[in-house]
């Protein structure tokens, strides 16, 4: 009898893991029945050998439901005929990356492939579910310290857009001691057969780079939302997914709702909010939960997400789309120190105003923002469930964060009446930024909502101007003798990281105005 048991036992382990699994997810119903194992791929080659262990108590998903492996590494899924089965990355493991750095996680189940006659390719017919779809992991070693680094809309809208990009953002970030990099949409600027130039470009920086879809990225010739995404699964795999990197959980979401007849808005699918539910069912109530997407959280049904992760006091999520930069608080309903305020960051563009502007000597155009921040990237450091960003101006010393706005000479009457605006290019209502005039005192600077003047005179003819966010306005002291001056700024932000800068102007007797500083910035 103890030897049968003992036989037995393994086995109903097993059945029960995978009922467990199964009655913490939400399934639907489907097709077909998937299942396979995720596994320690020890010699790394991607093939389940019969030495190779399954891992047990990994989470993986049909981009709905979420189950765990059994004690034998196995699971079981739902499928209908347009599935990707992924699995949901571990800490201290790493899925394949193929040779762009694409991390490789994931199965398309499409059996007819995508839909004939499309624009941009598809994904080709993948034929009958194989019996067993498997999943393989590598050990990797993720300390609780670690930095990633975010872009925002690159969206080249040619293969001279793209080398824009490699010599603005990719040449400096070659060796970056970023682990990853993540896109926040409009990888593309429709053009989806560029994808691949993009891509080879952009594994120069040697990390795993993961990809959230923007209004730029879809398929366009296709009657609805369905169908959209059909290049970008071929290219990239799923459009919402989620993994583990360290303590930190990040979830990659689709929020773009095509209509179809080339109208888009934002809207999070019925698809997309049941698998962040059901995937942060396995996720400790106190971790860092990072959502990434492309439009920000003014969609049709954003409050559906939030209200998903209401009541757990470590969330940050990403956008881009707006090609600004701003820092939205935003009020959940829970507990605890800042329990009001969920940190939403529209995280700037690659492309600034879509490469536009006057370009330098190396042919690269000036490229601001709408809001008048230079075009860039963030870089996000992670201490267990706490982060710090810092935002990065291409080509420029990282400690430029800001720039100063005032005529370049003052009259002596004027200079009461003159005012000092300073645009803190990742700057938000969280920041204190102060002015002094030589070596006086510090004196506080008032946020305002205002244009960006040294924008206003570049910008692109069929651009708007952004009311910038992250404007501070201050005066020029009235007693201001005649004479050279500089004007000393310097701002702490959210994360007690402070910043400095400087101006350098004359003060004129009223009769010695220059006349050639009139048309001076």
């Amino acid at each position: 009898m103890n030897c049968l048991m003992t036989k037995l036992l393994p086995n109903l382990l097993a059945l029960l893991a995978i009922l467990a699994a199964a009655s913490a997810s939400y399934v639907v119903a489907a097709d077909e029945l998937a299942s396979g194992y995720v596994f320690n791929d020890q010699n790394g080659n991607g093939i389940r050998e019969t030495t190779e262990p399954g891992l047990t108590g990994i989470r993986v998903s049909n981009g709905r439901s979420v189950v765990k492996t059994d004690l034998a590494g196995r699971y079981e899924l739902p499928v209908d005929d347009d599935t990707i089965l992924f699995v949901i990355k571990p800490r201290g493991w790493m899925v394949s990356v193929d040779e762009n750095h694409l991390p490789r996680f994931y199965y398309i189940h499409k059996p007819k492939g995508s839909p004939e006659g499309l624009k941009y390719a598809g994904v080709e017919p993948t034929g009958p579910l194989p019996s067993s779809v498997d999943f393989p992991l590598v050990e990797h070693p993720e300390p609780d310290k670690f930095q990633i680094v975010v872009f925002g809309d690159p969206q080249p809208n040619d293969l001279g857009d793209i080398y824009h990009m490699a010599h603005d953002i990719v040449d400096e970030l070659v060796g970056t001691e970023a682990v990853f990099g993540l896109t926040l949409g409009d990888v593309m600027a429709d053009l989806l057969d560029l994808y691949q130039p993009y891509n080879e470009v952009m594994a120069q920086i040697g990390v795993p780079i993961y990809n959230t879809l923007g209004n730029h990225d879809i398929n366009f010739d296709v009657p609805g939302d369905d169908l959209s995404d059909e290049t970008w699964e071929r290219t990239f795999g799923p459009v919402t997914f989620s993994f583990d990197w360290g303590p930190v959980h990040f979830i990659v979401t689709d929020n773009v709702y095509y209509g179809g007849g080339g109208g888009y808005h934002g809207e999070f699918t019925a698809k997309v909010l049941d698998f962040v539910e059901n995937d942060l069912r396995f996720v400790p109530q106190d971790q860092l939960v990072v959502i990434s997407m492309h439009m920000p959280l003014s969609t049709a049904n954003h409050g559906a997400l939030l209200s998903l992760i209401a009541d757990r006091p470590n969330t940050v999520s990403l956008s881009g789309h707006t090609h600004d930069i701003e820092h939205q608080f935003i009020g959940l309903d829970q507990d605890g120190p800042d329990a009001d305020s969920h940190h939403h960051v529209i995280n700037g563009a690659v492309c600034g105003i879509h490469w536009l502007g006057a370009a330098d000597e190396y042919g690269i155009p000036h490229a601001m923002t709408h809001c008048g921040s230079p075009n860039g990237y963030t870089f996000v450091s992670f201490d267990g469930n706490r982060y710090t960003m810092r935002f990065k101006a291409p080509r420029r010393p990282a400690s430029d964060q800001m720039h100063i706005y005032t005529p370049s000479e003052v009259k002596v009457s004027e200079a009461g009446d003159t005012e000092v605006l300073v645009n803190v290019y990742f700057g938000s209502a969280k920041n204190k930024t102060e002015m002094r005039m030589d070596d006086g005192s510090w004196v506080e600077m008032n946020r305002e909502a205002r244009e960006d003047p040294y924008l206003a005179k570049v910008i692109a003819a069929g651009h708007p101007l952004s009311q910038v966010t992250h404007m501070w306005v201050g005066q020029l002291p009235a007693d201001l003798a005649p004479g050279g001056h500089t004007i000393h700024v310097r701002t702490t932000d959210m994360f007690a990281q402070t910043f400095t800068a400087a101006r350098v102007l004359r003060v004129v007797p009223d009769e010695k105005l220059s006349q050639a500083a009139i048309a001076l910035p």
